[in-house]
């Protein structure tokens, strides 16, 4: 049984307190630490860093809720990038991953969400959403790898150079579980895992004959976070 047909099973099965048409808008921040993958483990990674998430629901029916989240990310850790060179009349490719990197992200993801009608003043739910989100990946280089660095377009003297970085849009998934307290305004904490994967992407900034690029990573972050809910 797939998760989407236990979520839909759950929102007939159960009821609760909230009333069809409640609108609800909450903020928050959490801690997130991107988790090892499959297909970067030996050379990305980033956290933990900041995330804000904002969620806003709309009631469908007692205990069924329809989910977005407006969500930004930013984790600092390393990754890799790799270029070509011409030897002996063949290209061979060359990489580095013993630098600095930033992530950046911004996404927008919606769902069905289902809360567990208890008694007691803390209400717990779980659901899960996609969605897309903008992925900026920073680069700060140097040693060899400023060869491949287009001089008109970088100050290779200056440290607040923006080095070549990779700006793509991905397919962001996330199942979150927590709780929250009823009333106009109302407290909430949150468990959530996020995966997206980052394709292989060409750098901004660079000379074109070195073919330089960014390696594909996948961002599977896990957060514990927190926040305040207010019923409009």
């Amino acid at each position: 049984m797939n998760l989407a047909r236990v979520l839909v099973l759950s929102i007939i099965a159960v009821s609760g307190t909230a009333n069809a048409g409640d609108l609800d808008i909450g903020v928050g921040a959490a801690l997130a630490m991107d988790l090892p993958d499959r297909i970067s483990k030996d050379y990305a990674h980033f956290g933990p860093g900041p995330s804000v998430q904002v969620p806003i629901r709309y009631a469908l029916a007692p205990s069924a809720r329809l989910r977005a989240t407006v969500r930004a990310d930013l984790g600092t850790g390393e990754d890799r990038v790799t270029w070509g060179q011409s030897i002996d009349g063949a290209e061979q490719r060359f990489f580095d991953d013993e630098h600095f990197a930033m992530f950046i992200a911004a996404g927008l993801t919606a769902g069905p969400e289902i809360t567990i009608p208890l008694d007691g003043p803390i209400a717990p739910y779980f659901g899960a959403e996609a969605g897309a989100v903008w992925i900026g990946t920073y680069h700060s280089l140097n040693g060899v790898t400023q060869q491949f660095m287009d001089p008109t377009e970088n100050d290779l003297k200056s440290t607040g150079n923006i080095d070549p970085y990779t700006s793509q849009v991905a397919f962001l998934s996330d199942v979150h579980v927590g709780g929250m307290t009823d009333g106009d305004i109302g407290a909430w904490f949150e468990l959530g895992y996020s995966l997206a994967f980052v394709g292989e992407s060409d750098l901004t900034k660079t000379i074109p004959g070195y073919k330089a690029r960014r390696a594909a990573y996948g961002w599977n972050v896990a957060r514990i976070g927190a926040g305040v809910n207010f019923r409009l």
